[in-house]
C-alpha cells in the first residue's frame, strides 16, 4: 500500500493546520485543541470484525467485555450467563486482519445477568459478577472440555468454577483487577465495596465475610482505581457524587477503641467528592446519578465521570476551585446544545452523611 494511502495518512491529511502565530496565547491553544479534538470525534471508527452470528456466539445481549494478556484474548459474557474467550488466532484461515476465534465456552451458572467479567493478571482465572448477587471466579487451565464446532471447547460449572462468593446482598455490577491473580475489587448496589482474597477463603454468611472496604447509602454501579496511586478508587452510582476512598487512610473509630463496637463497619475513609455544579436540564432533584467513572493512568489525579454529560475533575484541586473553560464535548441530553462546565470539586466531610 503506498503511504499516501494508507488510513493513518488520510486521516492525518484532514487535521486543520496549526495556527501560524509564532507567540502561543492560552486562548489561541484552547481553541487549537477543541478543533483537533472535535476533529477526531467527527469520524467514524472502521469495523474490522464481528465475532459471532446467527448460529455462532453469544445467544443475548453482551454486557461484558475485557481485553487480557495485551490484546491477545477478549473476554465476553452477557445475558445468555455464558462466559466466552476470544483469541487472535492467525492460523484460523480468515482473511480478516483481526482474526478473532471462540476456543473457550464456560457455562458460569448464575441465574441472572453478568454484567462484568475480568481475567485476573499473571493467572487464568476468570472473575466475574452478576445479578444474581454472585461473584464467580473460574479457571479451565486444567480441565477437559467438550468440543463443540471448530476449536471450540466448552467447560461445565462443575469443570470451570473454583469459587463462589455471596458477600453482596444485591446485584453485583462491576469488577477491579489489581496487579495480582488473588486480590480483586467489586462493587454492588447493596452500596458496598469489597476487597476478596483468594488466598483466604470464607464460607459466605452467618457473619463470615470480611467486613467492606465501603459501604454507602445508596446504590453503586461503577468504581475506578487508578493505575499510578493504586490506594485510591472513586466509586459511583445512585446520587450526585462520586467518592473518591484512600486504603492508606484506615477508619480510626473511637468507640471500638474504648471497647465499644463501632458505628460503621467500613474499613477505608472517604477523601473526598466530586459533584456538578448544577443539575442536567430536565433532570429531577433527587434522581440525579453517575453512570461511568474513570481514574487517569497519565498523571494518576485526573477523575472524568459522566451522567448527562463527561465531568473532569482532580484530586488535587481544592475545594471551591473552579474552572470557567467549557469542555469540547457537548451534553447529548441538552436540547439547546449548550457545551458542559467542569462541575464543582468538594472535599468529603467527616460526619456519617458522607461516608
Amino acid at each position: 500500500m503506498d503511504m499516501d494511502e494508507h488510513p493513518l495518512a488520510l486521516y492525518q491529511s484532514t487535521l486543520p493546520t496549526p495556527p501560524p502565530e509564532i507567540v502561543p496565547s492560552t486562548a489561541r491553544s484552547q481553541a487549537w485543541r477543541r478543533q483537533i479534538t472535535s476533529n477526531v470525534w467527527a469520524r467514524r471508527l472502521d469495523r474490522v470484525n464481528v465475532l459471532g452470528s446467527d448460529v455462532y456466539g453469544h445467544t443475548g445481549c453482551v454486557n461484558a467485555l475485557s481485553w487480557a494478556q495485551n490484546g491477545e484474548l477478549l473476554i465476553s459474557s452477557g445475558d445468555d450467563q455464558q462466559l466466552r474467550v476470544w483469541r487472535m488466532d492467525p492460523s484460523s484461515g480468515t482473511q480478516n486482519e483481526y482474526p478473532f476465534v471462540c476456543q473457550t465456552v464456560i457455562d458460569t451458572g448464575h441465574t441472572a445477568n453478568v454484567f462484568n467479567a475480568h481475567m485476573l493478571p499473571s493467572s487464568t482465572r476468570i472473575a466475574t459478577v452478576a445479578g444474581d448477587k454472585q461473584v464467580r471466579v473460574f479457571d479451565v487451565g486444567e480441565s477437559v472440555g467438550r468440543p463443540l464446532s471448530g476449536n471450540e471447547m466448552r467447560y461445565s460449572t462443575r469443570q470451570a468454577c473454583i469459587r463462589i462468593l455471596r458477600c453482596h446482598s444485591k446485584r453485583t455490577k462491576r469488577i477491579i483487577t489489581e496487579d495480582s491473580p488473588d486480590f480483586f475489587l467489586t462493587v454492588a448496589e447493596d452500596g458496598q465495596v469489597r476487597q476478596h482474597d483468594l488466598r483466604t477463603p470464607h464460607a459466605c454468611g452467618r457473619g463470615a465475610c470480611p467486613a467492606p472496604l465501603v459501604r454507602l447509602p445508596h446504590e453503586l454501579s461503577t468504581i475506578a482505581l487508578s493505575p499510578l496511586t493504586p490506594y485510591q478508587f472513586v466509586v459511583g452510582g445512585e446520587s450526585p457524587f462520586a467518592h473518591l476512598f484512600d486504603r492508606r487512610h484506615i477508619g480510626r473509630h473511637l468507640q471500638e477503641e474504648w471497647g465499644m463496637s463501632p458505628a460503621v463497619d467500613d474499613v477505608t475513609t472517604c477523601v473526598r467528592r466530586f459533584s456538578r455544579h448544577s443539575r442536567a436540564p430536565g433532570e429531577v432533584k433527587g434522581y440525579e446519578h453517575i453512570t461511568g467513572a474513570k481514574m487517569s493512568a497519565w498523571n494518576g489525579h485526573e477523575v472524568p465521570f459522566n451522567s448527562d454529560a463527561v465531568y473532569l475533575y482532580s484530586t488535587r484541586d481544592e475545594p471551591g476551585a473552579r474552572t470557567d473553560e467549557k469542555s469540547c464535548i457537548l451534553p447529548p441530553n441538552s436540547g439547546r446544545g449548550k457545551q458542559s462546565v467542569a462541575g464543582l470539586l468538594s472535599k468529603s466531610r467527616n460526619d456519617s452523611k458522607d461516608r
